[in-house]
């Protein structure tokens, strides 16, 4: 059955050449200019219904909590008891405070919390309760006196904010959930800000859910793409060989490419992005 049913095919499409190469011609012509609507995106939360639970447990986390994902930010002073000096402290406050109130790649952060938070604190529980002294001590020595005394009070704080040599810091950015491929962007983004406001001898990685989700799913996406093509070459080499003619062979070519890029066509006037399950 499966023969006949070919059979009917073959004899279908070499009696009517030229009503099939119109009429291939035509959906090219309407969805090949789709193709360039086409976007990189992965975002496992639009898999879900507007109206799920899962959805609206998340929207109440990232408004509650001011975000469900984070960034990690380890900066290194390069020096033990780096973290002891007030420029090094303002600067991290700076950034913090600035990037709470920034739009970073059409990503709104909710909050930054560093060791200048637990400091500030401190200032102020030791001045009183003053609310004027929730700030950074500006001397070098009450800030090294501060976190002694904050160290020995039996708070285990620090230890998930500075390592024990007070040279490396932990900066968490907390944001709500965002697109795989936004979260490259925005850790590109914060590197070069952290650059820009911090001196050459201050080093900084990016770390956390963020960092792995960006790294790994940008990696994926550009492994797959880097593959079809890698396949695609093959396969027009190997059409070279078994027709045994250049010409004829990248002739073959054009019914291979015509269903997907109709099909990415498709996708991009429905708005549906590229990601590792439709690149699959």
């Amino acid at each position: 059955s499966m023969d006949r049913f070919l059979g009917v095919v073959a004899a279908f499409s070499t009696s009517n050449p030229k009503k099939i190469l119109l009429v291939s011609v035509l959906i090219f012509m309407v969805f090949f200019p789709a193709v360039f609507l086409l976007k990189f995106s992965h975002n496992i939360v639009r898999y879900f219904p507007a109206g799920s639970q899962y959805r609206q447990d998340l929207n109440t986390i990232d408004t509650s909590m001011k975000g469900s994902i984070t960034l990690e930010l380890v900066l290194d002073t390069q020096r033990e008891n780096g973290l002891h000096d007030p420029d090094i402290l303002n600067r991290i406050e700076s950034f913090s405070r600035h990037t709470e109130l920034d739009r970073i790649e059409d990503v709104s952060v909710g909050k930054v919390f560093s060791i200048t938070d637990i400091l500030k604190e401190i200032h102020q529980a030791l001045n009183e309760n003053d609310q004027d002294y929730y700030r950074i001590p500006q001397e070098k020595a009450l800030v090294a006196q501060e976190l002694l005394l904050f160290e020995n009070s039996g708070s285990d704080d620090l230890e998930r904010l500075v390592d024990s040599q007070f040279q490396k810091a932990r900066i968490t950015v907390k944001t709500p959930w965002v697109d795989a491929v936004v979260c490259e962007r925005f850790i590109d983004t914060i590197q070069h800000q952290l650059a820009e406001m911090f001196p050459e001898s201050v080093s900084f990685h990016a770390t956390g859910l963020m960092a792995l989700l960006a790294r790994a799913i940008s990696a994926a996406i550009y492994s797959m793409t880097k593959s079809y093509l890698v396949a695609f070459i093959a396969i027009t080499l190997l059409m070279f060989i078994l027709i045994g003619k250049v010409k004829l062979g990248l002739v073959s070519m054009i019914p291979n490419l015509l269903p997907i890029l109709t099909t990415m066509g498709i996708m991009g006037l429905l708005n549906i992005p590229l990601d590792i399950n439709s690149l699959m």
